[in-house]
């Protein structure tokens, strides 16, 4: 047995890197798909001055999103859903709160508990077979002075196959 725990050590940081660094896999057996997430937190840091008078927040390293419904003629989707962030009695809406995908601009979020979609299968038509890979961060602008506190909201992605 002591060989074998090396081993299979070894072959869980290969395979599935993200359950050594925190993250999180799911597999849905009746579509053969899965996802995983890695880190299984996103940490906005501390806040730094903005342009407008108030703080903003930014994550450094991005939550890596990857997935794949390997099923021709299947349809999917992959989307985002959460609550407003909250410290005590005090609230911020996760509408302030901003994403974006690599490289690209930064868009607004949805109100809280209203879906935002990340992806879906029609926007990658012929491509079941792909292993879809996506880099989110995310930005928090407050316009105005908000009382200090650790924030927290729970975010919840989902892969929906059909």
């Amino acid at each position: 047995m002591r060989k074998k725990v090396p081993v299979l050590l070894g072959l869980v940081v290969i395979f599935f890197p993200g359950l050594v660094f925190g993250g999180l896999i799911d597999y849905y057996p009746e579509y053969d798909a899965w996802l995983a997430l890695f880190p299984g937190e996103v940490d906005l840091g501390l806040p730094a001055p903005g342009s407008s008078g108030g703080d903003y927040w930014e994550t450094r390293t991005p939550l890596i999103i990857t997935f794949q419904c390997p099923q021709p003629g299947r349809n999917w989707q992959l989307s985002l859903n959460g609550n407003d962030f909250a410290a005590g009695n005090h609230i911020i809406k996760r509408q302030r709160m901003e994403w974006r995908n690599w490289t690209g601009s930064y868009q607004s979020m949805k109100p809280a508990r209203q879906e935002l979609i990340l992806a879906r299968s029609r926007d990658f038509p012929g491509n079941e077979w792909i292993l879809h890979l996506l880099f989110l961060y995310f930005r928090l602008q407050l316009d105005q002075w908000e009382p200090a506190g650790e924030y927290a909201s729970e975010m919840r992605v989902t892969l929906f196959c059909w």
